[in-house]
């Protein structure tokens, strides 16, 4: 996912001279928001760029240091309240999430033309927000309002070793070897990177069973999810400790009744998920190290 936004805030050099001149300081640096922090469109633009990046990681796994992220192609999945989730009667799992991608592109181009659109009002209300520090020559005209913002995805297969190119034997197992081995590190990355979802996961509710603040479902419904998601990628990451853990901690979060736990007290409930949430917790933290 690549995504860039005109800019939002500026070092204001004027101001920053006056600053440091006024507290006989030079570390002193003044930035001044551009846009005044009411007009919905800005963030409106933003907000849709967020979805779609916390949409890729709750379906994807890290696959490269440099921001790709791992897809499975198999399994019949459909997209519900906003995830992808397994269905025997759905589509494949790329297509569905190609699907919400170029949704999220036209959500994303919607806002920027809403923005673009209501310009001049919007940097009117940015003069009088910033008052003395409004520069007009901050501000994009339409055309480069636009230009500066993009939502883009790109999506690549797994490379791998074609026996058929033509190159000579000796140089053919360098390269093939080379391949392998990147996989292989990439792959080890991406088990890594399940075993961190299932531990935050755990943990996040672990953490809920020991503190005294209200107790939402959803920090059971986060291991659900996290379970389903790595479940996705049985086909292509399959690891027994990893399955055997996905397992245990979907059961565990299954038998986890809300209400019980919500009407607590005693304590006694919390004690006792708290207590068995930490094991496991403990149980995660030995394969990450």
């Amino acid at each position: 996912m690549t995504v860039s936004q005109a800019a939002k805030t500026k070092t204001d050099r004027e101001k920053t001279v006056e600053a440091n001149v006024d507290n006989n300081s030079r570390n002193l640096k003044v930035v001044k928001t551009l846009w005044n922090e009411n007009d919905k469109e800005i963030a409106r633009i933003s907000t849709v760029a967020n979805r779609a990046r916390n949409f890729i990681y709750a379906n994807t796994i890290r696959w490269t240091d440099n921001g790709w992220r791992l897809i499975p192609v198999r399994g019949m999945v459909a997209l519900k309240d906003g995830r992808i989730v397994k269905d025997p009667n759905g589509q494949p799992f790329y297509n569905v999430f190609v699907s919400a991608m170029e949704q999220f592109k036209i959500e994303f181009n919607d806002a920027v033309n809403d923005a673009a659109n209501k310009l001049d009002i919007l940097i009117q209300n940015a003069r009088e927000a910033c008052g003395d520090a409004f520069n007009l020559s901050d501000y994009p005209n339409t055309k480069r309002f636009r230009s500066a913002h993009r939502l883009s995805f790109n999506y690549m297969n797994i490379p791998y070793y074609d026996a058929h190119i033509d190159v000579d034997a000796e140089f053919a197992s360098i390269l093939e070897d080379n391949i392998k081995q990147t996989i292989d590190g990439q792959m080890t990355d991406a088990l890594k990177d399940c075993y961190t979802r299932l531990f935050e996961s755990v943990k996040f509710f672990a953490d809920k069973m020991n503190g005294e603040e209200g107790f939402h479902k959803s920090a059971v419904d986060n291991m659900l999810r996290a379970v389903e998601t790595i479940s996705m990628f049985d086909g292509l990451l399959y690891d027994s400790a990893l399955d055997s853990l996905a397992r245990e901690i979907k059961s565990f979060a299954e038998k986890q009744n809300v209400k019980d736990i919500r009407e607590d007290e005693t304590g006694a409930t919390r004690q006792k998920a708290a207590k068995e949430a930490a094991d496991i917790v403990s149980k995660i933290s030995s394969f990450l190290q």
